[in-house]
């Protein structure tokens, strides 16, 4: 079983052993992995007994913009992994012989079961109104984590040549163009951009688009349209949803 959100890990690992303030960080955050989502940047920098500027520095060498980023990247990661923790779909062993077609097939068909009830009309509804709002806006801005971006890049390679160009942010405050131009699609699969300074994030978003649709697989009480998708029981199941929900953008868009 695996304890630990393995993309966190690897981020980690090879400060690990460093005898130095980016050493000290890393066995803080790995020991501490569950208190970080609740830690402002000054009580990491406290705890661990280093400046603020360390701690920027060390987050920005893990590949991260800002702690905000690492932030909501680690709490999302914690909830997966809280819900997916094993590794092989039926037992409880992370290395296991090559599955057989009768294996595969067991995994698939309730994948597929999930996935169809997952679009329900409301949200075909939505996403409908969301491609109509992408031809309308010059400026289209996928805003989400990291994990987002297979959509992103799926959507964005279909559209190009039809002369559309949407752009991937984590950080809205950096969008450039002007509110009346601008389309924002918010990814927040587990609700965890909604988690902190809700109301804040709310007036964020308005001030910056004309228009947002908020993307979830929970049930998230915002003031903006809401595709909302349902949970699969599984990552790799989410992963095919979440592929299935970039196609039905493409789909409405051109048609």
């Amino acid at each position: 079983m695996r304890h630990q959100p393995y993309s966190i890990y690897e981020k980690l690992l090879p400060f690990l052993n460093h005898e130095d303030v980016n050493g000290t960080l890393a066995m803080y955050i790995f020991d501490h992995l569950y208190e970080i989502p609740m830690y402002s940047i000054h009580k990491v920098a406290k705890n661990a007994h280093v400046s603020p500027a360390s701690v920027s520095r060390f987050i920005q060498k893990m590949g991260f913009s800002d702690y905000g980023e690492f932030r909501d990247f680690l709490e999302e990661e914690l909830d997966r992994n809280k819900n997916f923790q094993i590794s092989h779909p039926k037992e409880d062993i992370p290395f296991k012989k090559t599955y057989g077609s009768d294996q595969i097939n067991a995994m698939l068909v309730p994948i597929f079961e999930q996935i169809k009830e997952s679009f329900s009309q409301d949200c075909l509804t939505n996403i409908e109104f969301c491609a109509k709002a992408m031809r309308q806006y010059p400026n289209v801005y996928f805003l989400g984590l990291r994990s987002m971006k297979t959509i992103y890049e799926h959507v964005n390679n279909e559209l190009l040549p039809l002369g559309k160009q949407i752009f991937f942010i984590s950080d809205m405050n950096k969008i450039p163009t002007a509110k009346d131009k601008n389309l924002i699609v918010l990814f927040t699969m587990h609700g965890h951009f909604f988690h902190m300074n809700e109301m804040k994030k709310i007036e964020d978003l308005k001030k910056k688009a004309d228009k947002v649709f908020v993307v979830s697989q929970v049930d998230v009480e915002v003031p903006f349209p809401k595709i909302q998708l349902k949970k699969c029981d599984t990552s790799y199941g989410d992963l095919i949803l979440w592929m299935l929900l970039a196609e039905q953008m493409i789909y409405m868009y051109k048609f």
